[in-house]
């Protein structure tokens, strides 16, 4: 922050009506202390003005006392040096501005970097996801093998019921009535065979067929059952990352926005106020003009 310097501006000159307007911008400064030294600073240049001018015309140098010319320089050193120090003041302010809002990207990369952070739940999400379409792939298998299994069944179902039942005396029981009499003994002897060996060519294959389809049903069912599970694994991770993500990104804006606005503010502080100090450091050089001038053995309108 600037300091007070009510004690030192006397020793500055103030050349125009615009810098007296920048030096009002120095906002540390009460208005009564400012005015005043303001009225000195004026006071001050016009007497080395008037010692000037009097100097050129009667071509006399007035020699300055030596307490006096040392007592000037002592305090333009000292409001030179305050105002370097207000110089890296200023730097630092403006450095803290641009450092505060390169920490918003700052805690942005560490919410998504830290353990537990936002790259967390993203490979939480990528990792369900990964492991609910693996499952799935597997269950898809399962769903094709049970389908060509099914169908292998169905096929041998239907061979059997279409196969014909042949006898050696074209004895067909499905045609008889339920109360027509056997008739030929011989003749249904060899259809009871024949559905023996129609038995035994098809039972036993179907039964087996059967239980495979069953089989590959029963594996596919429990895939389905377990990739439902990691699939609700995978929308609940995906929607905390969502939420995550969202939270950090407008944290990360509203930080931005506010640093942004503080930019700005600084900015137009800190040049309102090296403006001040530019005048204040132009009004020492002015002043150190002056006595160099009236310290001289001759004063010339040059």
């Amino acid at each position: 922050m600037v300091k007070s310097y009510s004690s030192l501006i006397l020793f500055s000159a103030v050349s125009a009506h615009e810098d007296a307007e920048a030096m009002l911008q120095v906002g540390t400064l009460n208005s009564v202390a400012l005015e005043s030294s303001y009225k000195q600073a004026l006071d001050m240049e016009a007497r080395f003005q008037k010692l000037a001018a009097d100097a050129v015309r009667s071509g006399e140098t007035p020699s300055l006392p030596v307490a006096a010319l040392e007592a000037v320089k002592e305090a333009l050193a000292t409001l030179e040096s305050e105002i370097k120090v207000e110089k890296v003041a200023n730097d630092h302010s403006w450095s803290q501005a641009i450092q505060a809002l390169k920490q918003c990207d700052e805690l942005m990369n560490l919410a998504f970097m830290k353990p537990g952070g936002v790259n967390d739940y993203s490979k939480s999400v990528t990792d369900a996801r990964d492991t609910h379409a693996t499952c799935r792939g597997i269950e898809d298998k399962q769903r094709g093998d049970e389908k060509i299994a099914c169908e292998a069944q169905d096929e041998l179902a239907e061979d059997a019921n279409t196969s014909p039942l042949k006898t050696t005396n074209n004895y067909d029981c499905v045609q008889a009535e339920p109360s027509a009499p056997v008739g030929d003994v011989k003749a249904f002897k060899n259809y009871l065979q024949a559905m023996t060996d129609w038995g035994k060519e098809f039972n036993d294959p179907l039964a087996a067929k059967i239980e495979v389809c069953k089989t590959k049903a029963m594996a596919a069912d429990e895939s389905a059952k377990q990739c439902d599970v990691h699939q609700s694994g995978f929308e609940v991770d995906f929607c905390e990352y969502e939420v995550v993500l969202s939270a950090t990104c407008a944290a990360q804006t509203k930080c931005y926005e506010a640093q942004m606005r503080n930019l700005v503010q600084v900015k137009k502080d800190v040049q309102a106020k090296e403006k001040s100090e530019k005048i204040m450091w132009k009004s020492t050089q002015k002043v150190r003009c002056f006595v160099g001038m009236l310290n001289k053995e001759t004063v010339s309108q040059d």
